[in-house]
């Protein structure tokens, strides 16, 4: 009896911790530059070099955010590109596996779609963290997100999946 008030203590405390924990997260920025498959192979590599040439400004030190300003096609480019936070589970599989291995600070390598070349700059990256710092309707920070802002990323990133 005893060892089973003892294992029942500990699953509570295991279970009480887990639920002051929130899930990993990172914060993102994007520069989406557009290459519709209806363009020319030249308008491709075009948008490819570009999308290169931003890369490469980025790591360089120029700032990210100035960058998407002058540079993407996507619906954050007047925010700097700046999409928001993202739990683990909420991208797809292959960006999630890409941006959850990268470091604040980090831009990662140029990806093409169908339609777009893209970059994303990872601006915060979160372990876990006490739930009373975080807005439990959208998963993130407070402060972080608007609505307005984390739809039209997240429609966004959808056509990034094709």
């Amino acid at each position: 009896m005893k060892h089973l008030a003892i294992l029942i203590f500990l699953a509570g405390s295991s279970l009480a911790y887990s639920q002051t924990q929130q899930a990993e997260q990172v914060c993102l920025s994007m520069v989406l530059i557009r290459a519709p498959e209806t363009d020319t192979p030249a308008q491709v590599n075009e948008a490819r070099h570009k999308a290169e040439q931003v890369r490469n400004s980025a790591q360089k030190g120029t700032s990210f955010s100035d960058l998407a300003r002058a540079n993407s096609k996507g619906v954050a480019a007047a925010e700097g590109g700046a999409l928001g936070c993202f739990k683990r589970g909420t991208l797809s599989r292959q960006l999630e596996d890409r941006v959850f291995n990268m470091q604040a600070g980090e831009v990662s390598e140029v990806m093409h779609t169908k339609q777009v070349f893209v970059l994303f700059y990872v601006t915060e990256h979160r372990a876990q963290f006490p739930p009373e710092k975080c807005d439990e309707s959208h998963g993130s920070p407070r402060g972080d997100l608007q609505e307005p802002l984390l739809l039209r990323p997240l429609q966004q990133l959808e056509l990034l999946r094709s």
